[in-house]
């Protein structure tokens, strides 16, 4: 798929595609998230569209979390929330959680959940945890090694692997 199908970007992380509960398919890139629409593609019509109420980001992951909203981590600006759950006219919500708690530098990029609810995402010089009112930072003078947080991935028992440029921390 290019731009000749709906996409503005072709530009796409290996962590921000998604396929959520309901069966829609989300595709972030470098201009914005995208919508597939089967049916379209079928027809011979553009095959994605743009996902309108997000600004332009630079889509680094996209996950659904245990209670359906979608998170989006982008590199310029910050970590959105969306919650897709509620009905039509009930004020779908996007929130931006670097706008309200200036996430480091406005880069996010792999994201988590831990068995408490706490969203996990990687930053440019670490981790924070938030846990729906504030964020937690977490930098090489807490021990995580590396440089260039990228991935991150939490085992059932609850210890979280961090991968970074130079360094892998558990």
């Amino acid at each position: 798929y290019t731009q000749k199908d709906g996409l503005s970007q072709i530009d796409i992380s290996r962590k921000s595609i998604l396929v959520d509960k309901s069966g829609t398919i989300w595709v972030g890139t470098h201009g914005g998230v995208f919508l597939y629409d089967p049916s379209a593609d079928s027809n011979g019509g553009q095959s994605f569209s743009l996902f309108k109420q997000l600004p332009s980001i630079n889509v680094a992951g996209i996950m659904e979390d245990r209670s359906g909203n979608i998170w989006f981590a982008s590199s310029n600006k910050g970590v959105f929330r969306y919650d897709a759950r509620l009905p039509d006219g009930q004020g779908k919500t996007i929130i931006n959680i670097a706008e309200k708690e200036e996430l480091g530098k406005n880069y996010a990029g792999g994201i988590a959940q831990d068995k408490a609810g706490n969203m996990w995402f990687t930053m440019k010089n670490g981790i924070c945890k938030y846990d729906g009112k504030t964020l937690t930072e977490y930098t090489a003078k807490d021990g995580l090694g590396g440089t260039e947080f990228w991935g991150i991935y939490i085992e059932q028992s609850g210890i979280i692997w961090i991968t970074a440029r130079g360094s892998t921390t558990r």
